[in-house]
């Protein structure tokens, strides 16, 4: 089936949604629905798992509402992600200043793909990586070493992960060379009609043999054996997002990214 662009926004919302909830709700974090979005915090210095997803782009709300968002988190660094739409444009200039005098400092883009797992039967995975799903706590420490190489603040949160049985809709995968080494993790997010792929990471003395790619071909591989209709991300960065074009995902929308640092309000 071909679905045109707002059919493949609406498919990738759900578990993009519910991929940002999920594990927080999990470890018991201060998880909060509103009707603007959801804001996440924990107990932590950094920035990383401490954010906020507006539903609408950062134009449609008033500095009074930046700044009562600010006020949620008690003034800490947060993540704020807002406005998936069918445009890959950037929010306007005017916007984007108005957030800087609040304290945001913008962020790479972030680029909403998606692949029609339909034309995916063709895809064969690679013998070079082989990858389990994290189910006991000797998966989870491999996991947790390579996720503290991406990013300390994704350890940090990740690491209050106690039992990897009880992540029954978020799945955790580790790839492991020919040497039996952990080079590459991923996650996916499991909903009724799509899967969502984030936290795509290799070592970086262990890139350029094709592991990341072998890891996407099983996550979109696995995704189309669950019957889903497509598999989701969001791409960090005009440069990710040419490397998922190689897998046959396609830009279908755009999401503003900023962090806000300053005690400016």
């Amino acid at each position: 089936m071909i679905y045109n662009q707002e059919e493949k926004l609406q498919l990738l919302k759900a578990p993009m949604y519910s991929h940002f909830v999920y594990i927080p709700k999990l470890i018991e974090a201060d998880v909060r629905e509103y009707d603007y979005g959801i804001t996440v915090k924990c107990v932590s210095s950094y920035s990383g798992y401490n954010y906020a997803y507006l539903h609408k782009s950062s134009e449609c709300y008033s500095d009074n509402e930046i700044i009562s968002l600010i006020k949620i988190f008690n003034k800490k660094k947060f993540i704020c992600i807002a406005g998936l739409s069918d445009s890959t444009e950037d929010v306007s200039n005017d916007a984007s200043k108005r957030l800087q005098k609040l304290g945001f400092s913008k962020k790479d883009n972030l680029y909403a793909m998606t692949c029609n797992l339909l034309y995916c039967n063709k895809r064969c995975n690679n013998d070079i990586l082989k990858i389990k799903e994290v189910d006991d706590l000797e998966s989870l420490k491999h996991f947790l070493f390579l996720l503290r190489q991406k990013d300390i603040r994704l350890f940090d949160f990740y690491s209050r992960i106690k039992n990897p049985a009880l992540l029954i809709d978020e799945k955790l995968f580790v790839g492991y060379n020919a040497r039996g080494k952990p080079t590459t993790i991923s996650m996916l997010y499991i909903d009724v009609d799509a899967t969502y792929i984030s936290r795509l990471f290799t070592l970086k003395e262990e890139r350029c043999n094709g592991y990341g790619s072998a890891m996407m071909t099983f996550l979109i591989n696995l995704s189309a054996q669950m019957k889903k209709k497509i598999a989701t991300l969001l791409a960090v960065g005009e440069v990710n997002a040419k490397l998922y074009s190689k897998l046959k995902f396609e830009e279908v929308g755009y999401l503003e990214y900023y962090e806000w640092n300053n005690n400016v309000i």
